[in-house]
C-alpha cells in the first residue's frame, strides 16, 4: 500500500530534503521514524527537493509499505517521534501509482522580503540592507511568466537535461514591513526561485536593465543572472496534483 502526506518543517537547522552523506536532512530524519514505526526500510519520495535552509508548509511525501496503520493513531506516533521542526499536518492512503514528484501539476513557493530588520522573523525573511526600486522589481516579475527555457536560472553543477518550465503566476504582495513573491510553475530547477529573486533585486538596483529578464533567459547562461538570494526567505507553500486555476 501507499502513504501520502502533507508536511511542514522548518529548513533552518537541515542540509536540505535530500539524503547526504553528512549533515542533517529532512527526508533522512522522516525515514528514520518511518522505518521505525513500520519495522522496516522506508524509503520517502518528496514532491520538490528543496536546498539547505528553504522551508516548507505544503511539502507532498509518498512511500510504500506492505504495513497498514490506522492514519490518526499513524500520525499522532509520527509527529510525537519527530524532531521539532517537521511536522506531518496530513496522512492518506493512495492508490499504488501515485507519484509526489510526477503526479504533481504544479508547485507553489513564496518568498519574503522584510522591509525593516527584525529579530524575530530573521529565520523566515530576508532584508537586504540596500536600497532598491520596488517599482522596477514588480515590472519585471511579469516576463518571468509563461513557459521558458530556464537555464539560466539555474545553479551550476545541476545534472538536469530538460530546464523548459512553464511559470502560471508569478506576483508581489505587500503587507505591513514584508513583500512576498509568489510564483507558480509546473516544476522548478534546482536554486531557480533563490536566483531569480536575486536578479530580480539587481534589477531593482539598477545592476541590469529594467525589463532584462528576457535577455538572461535567451542568453541561455548561469553567468548572465544575478548572485543568488539566501534560502530562509524561501518557503515551498503548495503543490497541487489537479490542474492550475489560481491562487486562493
Amino acid at each position: 500500500m501507499s502513504y501520502r502526506l502533507e508536511i511542514e518543517y522548518d529548513g533552518t537547522d537541515f542540509h536540505g530534503w535530500q539524503v547526504q552523506k553528512t549533515g542533517r536532512t529532512v527526508q533522512g530524519e522522516l525515514e528514520e521514524v518511518l522505518g521505525r514505526f513500520f519495522k522496516h526500510r522506508i524509503t520517502a519520495i518528496a514532491a520538490g527537493r528543496t536546498d539547505a535552509g528553504v522551508h516548507a508548509e505544503g511539502q507532498v511525501v509518498h512511500f510504500h509499505t506492505g504495513c497498514f496503520r490506522p492514519l490518526d493513531m499513524a500520525k499522532r506516533a509520527l509527529n510525537a517521534q519527530l524532531p521539532i521542526d517537521i511536522h506531518i499536518k496530513d496522512i492518506e492512503l493512495v492508490p499504488m501509482d501515485f507519484h509526489a514528484r510526477y503526479r504533481a501539476h504544479w508547485r507553489y513557493y513564496r518568498y519574503t522580503l522584510a522591509t525593516e530588520l527584525s529579530a524575530l522573523r530573521r529565520r523566515y525573511s530576508w532584508c537586504p540592507r540596500f536600497d532598491y526600486d520596488f517599482q522596477r522589481v514588480m515590472n519585471a516579475t511579469q516576463d518571468l511568466k509563461g513557459r521558458h527555457d530556464f537555464f539560466s536560472f539555474a545553479l551550476s553543477g545541476s545534472n538536469v537535461t530538460n530546464t523548459i518550465c512553464e511559470v502560471y503566476h508569478a506576483g508581489w504582495q505587500e503587507q505591513n514591513s514584508e513583500r512576498i513573491l509568489h510564483i507558480v510553475a509546473n516544476r522548478f530547477l534546482r536554486g531557480m526561485v533563490r536566483l531569480i529573486l536575486g536578479t530580480l533585486i539587481e534589477i531593482g538596483r539598477g545592476r541590469f536593465e529594467g525589463r532584462s529578464i528576457p535577455k538572461i533567459l535567451a542568453a541561455k547562461s548561469s553567468q548572465s543572472a544575478g548572485t543568488s538570494a539566501p534560502p530562509q526567505g524561501l518557503v515551498l507553500a503548495k503543490v497541487g496534483y489537479e490542474p492550475w486555476e489560481s491562487l486562493p
